[in-house]
């Protein structure tokens, strides 16, 4: 047995030692995962195929065996097509995205292709995903991305929650047609507001521009309902998100350190739909948008470096702040526009983080950090103050 799988097997029993010591159910940073589960140990086992595109990726931990991902993908007359189980993400963040990010996976379909606009290389992609038969419940969403001028990428997003009796025309194929366009048509023509009640459309628009010293900046704004008339606008509050951030930027006071700085923020009341089947979330329940839901905001520095050949040292600095605003609760009426954002008893979070990202080998990566998380006004009750240490490990293979 090699160094590496020895030094591998001590790091794992540890963590779980120390994870069983520090509490397996404590809270610990959000964001793209320094590691990745919500045990403390877990081992990921890859298997890819080609061609066609293959990849089956199944997370073993104490809670038992999953699937996250499992698709076939091939470019059949210039398209890309992906077809099973999938991760997706879309937009320029680099700890969440607003609309699409990559927090769950889903069964699905997603059809990609590059056309040539007017001399501009233009990108489209496509995605339906089946979630609840039984409700006939399906997540619709596509994007257009187009390098506008050298260095700035320009990126439009929407998306669409259906159930019930909502109208087949979100099944046209033809790129980038608006969802919310079809689901006004289809009201108007049938002159009534059931397709209100069967669809949640969504829009997001990002951008992010390389910097000459080869850092980026970039930012997406989200509009779950954006109010456009001036008497809508005084009693009805938008349903917004914002985010913003840079990253590739190399301090010159940690010099041979990357840093990512990343801002953003949810309005109340955003990925809740009137009709509870259309809330913005999985199967399961994971989010669809952002890890942090509505009513919140958090700032995020993290730091990364390669230390040796193989070897990368991450630390995260995390600031959150959530009012009592949950996905599920939608806004009505008789809440005016109190409690738009950060809402009634305001929860703190500030949390630490250090992980590294060790190659043992070609096909083989382990990630082991530690987490610490102290939390005021914990779960929006007054005075309740709550801290937690958490050690993960994660071992990848590739087969």
């Amino acid at each position: 047995m090699s160094r590496g799988w020895v030094r591998a097997a001590g790091v794992v029993i540890a963590a779980t030692a120390w994870g069983l010591w520090a509490g397996m159910g404590a809270p610990a940073l959000a964001g793209e995962s320094l590691i990745a589960g919500e045990e403390p140990v877990s081992v990921t086992v890859t298997w890819h195929t080609a061609p066609p595109e293959g990849r089956v990726a199944v997370r073993l931990d104490p809670q038992g065996v999953y699937l996250t991902e499992g698709y076939l993908a091939g470019e059949p007359a210039g398209w890309r097509l992906v077809a099973g189980k999938q991760r997706v993400r879309w937009g320029p963040g680099k700890v969440g995205a607003l609309i699409l990010s990559d927090e769950g996976s889903f069964w699905g379909l997603l059809a990609e292709r590059g056309w040539s606009v007017w001399g501009r290389d233009v990108k489209t992609a496509q995605l339906v995903a089946p979630l609840n038969p039984d409700q006939n419940r399906v997540f619709f969403a596509h994007r257009l991305e187009s390098e506008v001028r050298p260095g700035l990428t320009v990126g439009i997003s929407e998306t669409a929650m259906a159930s019930g009796d909502f109208t087949p025309w979100l099944y046209n194929p033809i790129p980038v047609w608006p969802y919310f366009l079809t689901q006004h048509l289809v009201w108007k023509s049938a002159g009534g507001s059931a397709q209100d009640y069967d669809i949640n459309c969504n829009l997001a628009v990002d951008a992010r521009y390389r910097l000459a010293s080869g850092a980026e900046v970039y930012g997406e704004f989200y509009a779950d309902d954006a109010q456009s008339g001036i008497e809508d606008r005084a009693r009805v509050p938008d349903m917004v998100g914002v985010l913003l951030g840079v990253s590739g930027w190399e301090p010159s006071f940690l010099p041979g350190w990357s840093a990512t700085v990343e801002y953003a923020a949810l309005a109340n009341w955003v990925y809740s739909h009137k009709n509870l089947l259309n809330n913005y979330v999985w199967e399961d329940g994971t989010p669809i948008g952002h890890w942090l839901g509505p009513d919140a905001d958090a700032l995020t520095v993290q730091v990364a470096r390669e230390v040796a050949p193989g070897v990368e040292r991450v630390v995260r600095l995390q600031h959150q702040r959530h009012g009592e605003g949950e996905i599920g609760e939608s806004w009505r009426p008789e809440y005016g526009k109190d409690g738009w954002f950060l809402s009634g008893v305001v929860e703190t979070r500030y949390g630490v983080g250090v992980a590294e990202r060790r190659r043992l080998s070609e096909k083989t990566t382990l990630k082991a950090g530690i987490e610490w998380l102290y939390r005021v006004n914990a779960g929006n009750q007054p005075g309740v103050r709550e801290g937690a240490v958490n050690l993960k490990a994660e071992l990848s293979l590739t087969l």
